[in-house]
């Protein structure tokens, strides 16, 4: 790794080498690295940090330039036809360089920047509630620890950042903006160029051609290289009850049904949000739908990171055509996607999907909004730290 584009070991081969790893260029500072003899890079809706790996052999490369290290941000890109798409931003957790047999290699791990708001304990506030709007320009953009990165807020609507929730002692921020999203009945997670994002994860820019992957077994059209498909409802219910008490000391309970099992299943919820039956109802169609989703699952292998020269991503709806596995066949939505290359096998994706229809956005907790004034401006706000880049 160097100022300028490392040269490969053997410069014969060195434009086909590219070519088929593909130009996946690693950013720090004013460092790129674009050459790699592996790479991985996961993102998941249900999991915050999104994490990744790259490696090379290469004695020419493993003195490292003193900005590469660990603690570094860094940016992840992909070129395509001229084209520079941003794929994850994110600091490095560790580098790890072995040497064995005369040979060199060099680890180069982290995650995206939703690493950082789990590992930084929100600072003790005297304040018991706090917007969403304050927990984030206190403790991330103005005067957070954090406050250095290049952090940037999009939220599909103004509105939610008014939701309200208590701060724990040693909470991490992360878990701090993540429970005042859910006060709106909202979902946190990060984008490809480091936005913390609010809103719904499905309701992002999609292809104009929806991706589809066939396998079927005359193989002319088929384009993935394997399909799995598997169905587990140990932990999916028929019926969801919810149960809780009011402040006078009087319980209620609230109950969602679906009927798809032919074995009648109950589960039974405690849930001390509630604070009414049209609450408990609500938290129970949750949990419901939660079962639900967790219950069906599609997973495709396929020998490139993208469609229509944009790179995959999660949200994305999908549909799949299979005669040699038709529960499989359907319309999908990508929940989680892992995106390798190495030498031997080039470029290939490995995508997570579920049913879009199970999807349920958290429940609103309206005793937690409920006091917060209402804004005038209808306009989509966008809050940039005075380090972050437009």
């Amino acid at each position: 790794m160097s100022d300028n584009q490392p040269s490969t070991t053997d410069s014969t081969d060195s434009s086909q080498t590219l070519q088929r790893l593909g130009n996946i260029i690693l950013t720090v500072g004013d460092v790129e690295c674009r050459q790699w003899d592996d790479i991985t890079i996961d993102s998941d809706i249900g999991i915050p940090a999104d994490g990744w790996s790259f490696a090379w052999l290469d004695k020419t490369i493993a003195n490292l330039p003193d900005s590469v290290k660990s603690g570094a941000v860094c940016q992840i890109d992909i070129e395509n036809k001229e084209v520079r798409e941003t794929i994850l931003v994110g600091v490095i957790d560790k580098i790890q360089q072995t040497v064995s047999r005369g040979q060199i290699s060099v680890v180069i791990s982290g995650r995206d920047l939703a690493g950082q708001l789990l590992d930084t304990s929100a600072p003790i506030t005297q304040e018991q509630n706090m917007t969403l709007f304050e927990i984030i320009r206190q403790f991330v953009i103005e005067d957070g620890d954090l406050q250095s990165l290049p952090w940037r807020v999009r939220p599909q609507d103004d509105n939610w950042l008014r939701a309200k929730t208590g701060i724990q002692d040693g909470e991490s921020v992360w878990d701090a903006i993540n429970k005042a999203a859910e006060a709106s009945g909202q979902y946190v997670w990060m984008s490809a160029e480091g936005a913390i994002c609010i809103g719904n994860p499905f309701d992002v820019e999609q292809p104009k051609e929806p991706p589809v992957f066939i396998l079927n077994e005359d193989n002319a059209h088929n384009n993935c290289l394997n399909l799995s498909y598997s169905e587990d409802l140990s932990n999916a219910y028929s019926i969801v009850e919810a149960i809780g008490q009011d402040d006078k000391g009087k319980n209620f309970r609230g109950a969602a049904n679906d009927d798809r099992m032919t074995i009648k299943r109950r589960k039974i919820l405690s849930d001390s949000r509630a604070e009414n039956q049209s609450d408990a109802m609500q938290y129970a169609q949750k949990a419901l739908r939660d079962s639900w989703l967790d219950a069906y699952e599609c997973s495709i292998l396929t020998n490139h990171w993208g469609w229509m020269s944009k790179v995959f991503a999660t949200g994305w709806r999908v549909k799949v055509i299979s005669t040699i596995m038709p529960r499989a066949s359907g319309d999908w939505v990508i929940y989680g996607r892992t995106l390798k290359l190495t030498r031997n096998e080039g470029k290939t994706t490995e995508l997570r999907l579920k049913k879009y229809q199970e999807w349920m956005q958290p429940v609103q907790h309206v005793d937690l909004i409920k006091d917060a004034k209402p804004k005038k401006s209808k306009k989509q706000t966008t809050i940039k730290s005075k380090r972050s880049k437009s």
